[in-house]
């Protein structure tokens, strides 16, 4: 189902819609909100009544980015409105409080959201190898110890990896022609 598609059936009450919008959004608006807060109970909280506000308010949106919008606006307030209400348990200093609440934090984390949102789809598009080895790398694993783990060669590695990094680089520079010419 297209973006398009599924908004307008998200519009109508299509609970289908709305279970995908969900499962494509939630881990990343949970991340977005762990930079405010580090308690995931409360994270997860959140996200959810986010969630319920949106349900509540869908025939209110005409494309997926008014959603994420949506979501990362209602969910950063939240955070912000309980640190504000717990500040003796958050003993944030005058600076660091200011640093967190500007627009210009926020702008940061929801753009740093949707790059590590779109770094993993297009990581999920390589090859299971090539994932693998993609993701050990980024664990801090050197290239020997991938070998061993995988039980294949040290030129392998390199050749997953250069596959890897290509295809992302490929990806991120169709993203930003579309986003240019968009």
């Amino acid at each position: 189902m297209k973006d398009i598609e599924r908004i307008k059936e998200f519009n109508k009450g299509n609970r289908i819609a709305f279970n995908l919008l969900f499962k494509e959004n939630y881990s990343n608006i949970c991340s977005f909100a762990s930079h405010f807060l580090s308690d995931n109970a409360q994270i997860e909280d959140f996200v959810q009544e986010a969630f319920v506000k949106l349900w509540e308010k869908r025939a209110s949106f005409d494309h997926i980015g008014a959603v994420k919008s949506f979501l990362h606006i209602v969910v950063r307030n939240k955070c912000l409105n309980h640190i504000r209400d717990n500040k003796y348990t958050y003993l944030l200093d005058k600076k660091d409080y200011e640093k967190i609440i500007s627009e210009d934090f926020f702008l940061e984390k929801v753009i740093e959201e949707e790059y590590y949102s779109k770094l993993n789809q297009f990581i999920q598009t390589l090859p299971p190898k090539t994932q693998q080895v993609l993701r050990l790398s980024m664990q801090g694993l050197t290239q020997r110890e991938i070998a061993d783990e995988l039980g294949i060669e040290i030129s392998t590695v390199k050749s997953h990896k250069k596959l890897a990094y290509r295809s992302i680089r490929n990806g991120f520079e169709v993203l930003v022609v579309a986003l240019l010419l968009g």
